[in-house]
């Protein structure tokens, strides 16, 4: 099974190659790369790595900044040990690369988080426990369109009622996949 998922990426690979010296038209190769992923994804190609590897992927990241670490997401449906993480983006679209004070001026004002997707069970409730921020830009390799994502990360801890983190405040910084039970 993995000498034919290489076969088939080589002949992908050469695919595009071909392309590209015949056309030379990153839009092509765009459109190309879009349509074959799924079949790569289904061949068991894992999810990110042909778009990743290939050099002219449609968005790419040009810059980041704050805190854009993942939370934790475990012992889902368990009481008081499931924990969650959320992601509230907002988008902003810019015509082309913008500079440091558009970028500031964009993510001044932070999302509120998003409320979490899971319900604690029995009698536990759900805690914030952290809130972070961070910003990521995309630019459209061919418009040169850029798109910011200000996003704010808020990490959810199911306790009970009466543990004393329920009137805590949450900490301003990532868990760290340090969070005690």
């Amino acid at each position: 099974m993995q000498l034919l998922l290489i076969v088939l990426s080589l002949a992908l690979v050469a695919v595009v190659v071909a392309l590209i010296m015949e056309r030379g038209k990153a839009s092509k190769l765009n459109k190309l790369l879009e349509a074959s992923a799924p079949f790569l994804f289904k061949a068991g190609f894992p999810f990110g790595l042909p778009l990743q590897g290939w050099p002219f992927q449609r968005w790419q990241l040009v810059a980041s900044g704050g805190n854009t670490n993942a939370g934790v997401t475990g012992g889902l449906g368990n009481c008081p040990c499931q924990k969650e993480y959320t992601v509230k983006t907002i988008q902003v679209v810019f015509p082309a690369r913008p500079n440091a004070a558009q970028i500031a001026a964009a993510t001044f004002n932070k999302p509120a988080p998003d409320k979490p997707a899971f319900p604690c069970k029995d009698n536990c409730v759900n805690v914030m426990t952290h809130i972070w921020h961070g910003w990521l830009l995309f630019q459209d390799t061919v418009t040169g369109q850029c798109l910011l994502n200000n996003e704010t990360f808020a990490q959810f801890h199911c306790k009970k009622p009466n543990d004393p983190d329920v009137e805590k405040p949450p900490k301003e910084n990532d868990p760290g996949g340090d969070i005690q039970g």
